[in-house]
């Protein structure tokens, strides 16, 4: 099994240029240096690479559809906690 961060590019750029470009953001986080920002848009590869030496055995126990059918679900149970996160000023 070989990591291929090649999907993730997009999105990891994408996000890069947007936090740049959000003054909302900016303020928020308090003007945050290069070497933030660059934490952040990695964290978006990290977790597939923490994920790596567990997928192997979760396939093996639950076939490769269940497995996708988990990860989609932990990625929708994700995006709903952020959707519904508040900004606590």
């Amino acid at each position: 099994m070989v990591y291929r961060p090649c999907p993730h590019g997009l999105n990891v750029s994408q996000s890069h240029s947007l936090f740049r470009k959000r003054l909302t953001w900016i303020a928020v986080f308090h003007h945050p240096r290069s070497a933030l920002l660059g934490l952040v848009s990695a964290v978006y590869s990290l977790g597939g690479i923490v994920a790596l030496p567990i997928v192997p055995s979760v396939v093996d126990k639950f076939g490769r559809r269940r497995s996708i059918l988990i990860g989609s679900i932990v990625m929708i149970i994700g995006g709903i906690l952020q959707g519904a996160a508040l900004n606590r000023k």
